[in-house]
Parts: C-alpha cells; sequence; structure tokens
C-alpha cells in the first residue's frame, strides 16, 4: 500500500542512522523520558519535489502526524514546519 500527500504534505520516515541498543533498566511507572522538542526525519515523498527522496529533515517533534489505514501506518508533516534540510 502506498500514500501519496498532496498540496503542503510531506510523508516521512521516523526511522535513521543506526538504532540505538535497549539497555534493561527498571524505572518508576510515572517516569517520561525527556523528549527533544526537534526530530530529525527521513523524506519519503514530496509531492512539489522541493526535498529530494532520502533527504533528512529537521521538524518540530509534535508536528508529525501519524494516519493509519488498513492497520499500515504512515507519517506525514506539513511543509510550513520544516526548520531545516541536512546536507
Amino acid at each position: 500500500m502506498k500514500l501519496e500527500p498532496k498540496r503542503n504534505w510531506i510523508s516521512v520516515d521516523l526511522s535513521k542512522g543506526p538504532e540505538e541498543e535497549e539497555a534493561l533498566v527498571l524505572l518508576p511507572d510515572d517516569y517520561k523520558p525527556e523528549q527533544n522538542p526537534h526530530r530529525t526525519v527521513v523524506v519519503k515523498t514530496d509531492p512539489q519535489g522541493e526535498y529530494s527522496v532520502g533527504s533528512l529533515i529537521v521538524v518540530p517533534t509534535h508536528v508529525v502526524q501519524e494516519v493509519k489505514v488498513k492497520n499500515k501506518s504512515f507519517h506525514l508533516v506539513e511543509r510550513n514546519f520544516v526548520m531545516a534540510q541536512v546536507e
């Protein structure tokens, strides 16, 4: 299944770079890890062609939208929220 974003939306992949190793540490139930306010994502589809497939872009963490279609998740970011492109 393929999702084609329209107008001002860019399809992104949240995975990037080497994966972090999981460590087995017991934490309190109410513990919430500190979240970075920004994240780097990989461009999958940009209908306007400003960013090529595979480009890394920086966006605020809270603007990444998850869309589920038939048990498959897609992630979209509105173009206006792209802060920078990593070269």
